[in-house]
């Protein structure tokens, strides 16, 4: 199948690296392309700018808030109408509160933003067969998620886990989830937090996803250039967005621009098929550069993966998608479960 037969849809398609993706896809000749934002109004201001460009892709705007599972299910159910398979979904948006605020759920919406309709929208998706048999999911991923990036350690859930929920690491990643952890509330922490429970999704839901589809969380690198800080601390904003976007600030390794993030993410169709499932990110310690496959004990920890699954069915309205990639794969999960 040539690109120009191939239809895309990009989550936070209004804006940065969305926008980037969107405009690079169009680029490459994919035929149609679906831009997801909070307005309608978003979507088309998007299709226009493209089309002022000389992109000459067929463009569906199309609504939803990330957020809100309601409002996941309702573009799902447009998409449905459609009937249009996708080949390469890519879940770009989320956003990161300054302060603790929720969902109508009660999530905080952080994670709800990155997570909630994500899942939603994919599970949709699956269920009535409208991702291509060789499908790519690509979720957006941060480098956060390590735990070595400086400002945003991840917590010690199990220690956390023993002391204030039992040992119930299940009940313990859920507290984590709606901003009820016995932790203060830190912007960084809950993106971290978040992001690494993108990792443990897309690795959960590439045993699920029939054979021949794919799913990789992919982080973007460091890249300035978003919408990412508009709800963070003045001095976030007004300084060290600045100072990784500068010319110092890209020589030291902060920052890249918002096509080598966009890139990341479209380059998922070309990744070697045994690393279906896997987080790729920068190299340790770094924001930017070549990424690679990300492994630590914290990412390869299956009973967590597990658990956090669970704990986002549970905070999306308790949708789930159950069939087995294979025989292997389901072998593979039942003896998890009964491990």
């Amino acid at each position: 199948m040539t690109n120009n037969e191939k239809t895309a849809l990009v989550t936070g398609a209004n804006s940065g690296i969305g926008f980037e993706t969107a405009a690079q896809l169009a680029g490459k000749g994919y035929g149609n392309i679906i831009f997801v934002a909070r307005t309608i109004q978003k979507s088309v201001n998007t299709a226009a700018r493209l089309r002022e460009q000389g992109f000459k892709s067929n463009y569906i705007p199309l609504t939803m808030d990330t957020t809100e599972v309601k409002s996941a299910k309702e573009a799902s159910g447009k998409l449905i109408e459609m009937g249009r398979q996708i080949d390469l979904l890519i879940l770009n948006a989320g956003s990161a509160a300054a302060d603790l605020t929720r969902n109508s759920n009660g999530v905080d919406l952080t994670f709800a933003s990155t997570l909630v309709g994500h899942h939603v929208l994919t599970i949709s998706l699956l269920e009535k067969g409208l991702l291509s048999d060789e499908a790519n999911i690509v979720i957006a991923g941060s480098e956060a998620a390590r735990g070595d990036v400086s400002g945003m350690a991840l917590p010690d859930f199990d220690s956390i886990s023993d002391a204030e929920f039992g040992s119930d690491i299940e009940k313990t990643l859920e507290a984590f989830a709606r901003g009820y952890a016995p932790d203060k509330y830190h912007v960084m922490k809950a993106y971290s937090i978040a992001k690494l429970y993108v990792a443990w999704w897309a690795s959960a839901i590439s045993e699920k996803i029939p054979k021949g589809m794919r799913a990789f969380a992919i982080s973007p690198g460091s890249v300035p250039g978003t919408n990412f800080g508009r709800n963070q601390s003045f001095m976030f904003r007004r300084v060290m967005i600045p100072l990784m976007g500068s010319f110092i600030g890209k020589a030291m390794g902060m920052s890249s621009p918002t096509s080598a993030g966009a890139l990341r993410y479209i380059s998922a169709v070309e990744l070697p098929g045994e690393t279906n499932g896997r987080f790729y990110a920068s190299p340790p310690k770094k924001m930017t550069g070549i990424p690679e496959v990300v492994n630590t004990d914290l990412l390869n920890d299956y009973a967590k993966r597990d658990a956090a699954w669970n704990v986002i069915v549970g905070l999306s309205g308790g949708i789930d998608y159950f069939r087995a990639r294979s025989a292997g794969s389901e072998s593979a999960n039942l003896k998890r479960k009964i491990a």
